[in-house]
């Protein structure tokens, strides 16, 4: 419906991007928007401080059941840096589908999570964005509800953490 979406972009230690921002939307109208805001916007010296940064948002649109409009939230979102990175504690069991091995090949699925305080991925959080094999995904799927991470921390602090990965498949 053109109201999901992503936006990847980089921004330079000057405060400006860093080359084309990556925007995927079913709307033209969304990407054309959100292109322009962004090559208007100068970001603040916190964001910039460490030099070279990578911004990568996951935006959900709904339509008002009251004359079609679409809801945005237009909010200001203050940004601290991970001072412990997420890790993969115990690995869930991947489940090859049984028709994945009898036809070969491989899959690729680029995918993001958020893994809770807790260290387990927040039910609901799974969001697939490129597949080739929807047997596959419900595998990956199964697969990080078992698996238990170390979450990430700021000041020696748990806090929920975004990731996004890719995730090959090959059969051999």
């Amino acid at each position: 419906m053109g109201l999901d979406g992503r936006v990847v972009f980089g921004v330079t230690p000057q405060g400006t991007l860093a080359g084309e921002p990556n925007i995927v939307f079913d709307s033209p109208e969304i990407s054309v928007a959100l292109r322009s805001a962004l090559s208007r916007t100068r970001f603040p010296a916190d964001a910039r401080r460490q030099g070279n940064l990578t911004v990568r948002l996951l935006l959900r649109g709904r339509r008002n059941p009251r004359g079609g409009q679409v809801t945005f939230a237009r909010f200001t979102v203050p940004a601290r840096r991970l001072e412990v990175l997420p890790e993969m504690k115990q690995m869930g069991r991947l489940r090859f589908p049984p028709e994945e091995m009898r036809m070969g090949g491989g899959s690729t699925l680029e995918i993001y999570y958020v893994i809770t305080p807790a260290g387990r991925m927040l039910a609901g959080s799974l969001y697939f964005f490129e597949v080739t094999s929807t047997a596959f995904a419900r595998s990956v799927e199964e697969m990080l509800r078992e698996t238990t991470f170390s979450p990430a921390e700021i000041q020696q602090c748990p806090v929920g953490s975004g990731v996004y990965q890719t995730v090959n498949f090959r059969v051999n």
